[in-house]
């Protein structure tokens, strides 16, 4: 998350770019702080989620663990759905 917000915004602009349309800052605005916070609450349920699921280990998810635990289960269902 530390980093995704300026991908998400250049990403944005790839697509008003091809697409050739232009929206507010105050949309792109609007935009990113939708997907940070989704992407945030995601992470921090996967984050809880695990850690009560084995609430007497060692080392209990970080929030680092539980973005990777997330993007790995969108790989997956993205493999699964194209029947890879």
């Amino acid at each position: 998350l530390a980093n995704a917000g300026g991908v998400y915004v250049s990403y944005l602009e790839w697509v008003q770019n091809h697409n050739n349309f232009y929206w507010k800052e105050s949309e792109v605005n609007e935009r990113l702080d939708d997907a940070m916070t989704a992407a945030f609450r995601t992470t921090h349920e996967m984050m809880v989620r695990e850690n009560e699921r084995k609430p007497n280990q060692k080392f209990p998810c970080t929030y680092r663990r539980a973005a990777f635990m997330v993007a790995i289960q969108r790989v997956y269902e993205a493999t699964i759905a194209r029947g890879i």
